[in-house]
C-alpha cells in the first residue's frame, strides 16, 4: 500500500510540474475547463492601456503649435477616458465604444491660447479570431482596415491582458469582464 501511495505522489508531482512548465498564457490559469474562445466572447472594459509605456486612459501633457504670427505657442492638453468597452461575439465579430473628456486649445491658429473642454465618443468594430494555438488575438478593424495581432498574456474567466507591436508602437491592454 505504501508503494502505491509513494508512486501516486511521484506521478502527481511529475504531472503538476509538467503542467506548470506548459502554461499557455504568461499570466493565465494553469488549467481551464472553458475554451479560449468561450472566455474571449464577452463584454470587456479596459482598465489599463498604454502605448509605448504612456498611459492612454489618462493622457495629459503639453506641446507647441505655430500661431498665425509665425511663432510657437505652448499649450497643455488632457484626455480622460471614462470607458473603453470591447464586445467580442461568438460569430467572430467585435464592436468597441469609448467615451472621454478632453481639454484642448480651441483655436490652433490663435497666438493667445484659449481652451475648450467637452466629452466625446468613438465606436467601431470588425472581426476577430484566435490564432497560434489560441495564444494570439487578431483584430481587423472595419473602416480603416487596420489589422492588429496581439499576444494574449492572460486569459481568465474575468480578466484578459493583451500586448502587441502595432506600426512600431508597443500596445498593452488589460480588461475586466463586465
Amino acid at each position: 500500500m505504501k508503494k502505491l501511495s509513494i508512486a501516486s505522489i511521484v506521478i502527481c508531482t511529475v504531472m503538476l510540474c509538467s503542467m506548470i512548465s506548459c502554461k499557455k498564457y504568461e499570466d493565465g490559469p494553469m488549467i481551464s475547463l472553458r475554451s479560449a474562445k468561450s472566455r474571449v466572447v464577452a463584454n470587456w472594459n479596459a482598465t489599463f492601456w498604454t502605448n509605448n509605456n504612456k498611459d492612454c486612459l489618462h493622457d495629459s501633457g503639453s506641446d507647441y503649435y505655430n500661431c498665425s504670427l509665425g511663432y510657437d505657442v505652448w499649450y497643455q492638453y488632457s484626455y480622460d477616458y471614462t470607458s473603453v468597452i470591447y464586445r467580442f461575439s461568438d460569430n467572430g465579430t467585435f464592436t468597441y465604444s469609448s467615451s472621454y473628456n478632453y481639454t484642448v486649445p480651441s483655436d490652433y491658429s490663435s497666438c493667445e491660447v484659449t481652451y475648450q473642454s467637452g466629452n466625446s465618443t468613438e465606436s467601431g468594430g470588425g472581426t476577430w479570431k484566435l490564432q497560434s494555438n489560441n495564444t494570439e488575438l487578431s483584430l481587423l478593424y472595419t473602416g480603416d482596415n487596420t489589422y492588429c495581432i496581439f499576444s494574449i498574456t492572460e486569459l481568465k474567466e474575468k480578466e484578459m491582458a493583451i500586448e502587441g507591436n502595432i506600426s512600431g508602437e508597443q500596445i498593452k491592454m488589460i480588461f475586466e469582464k463586465i
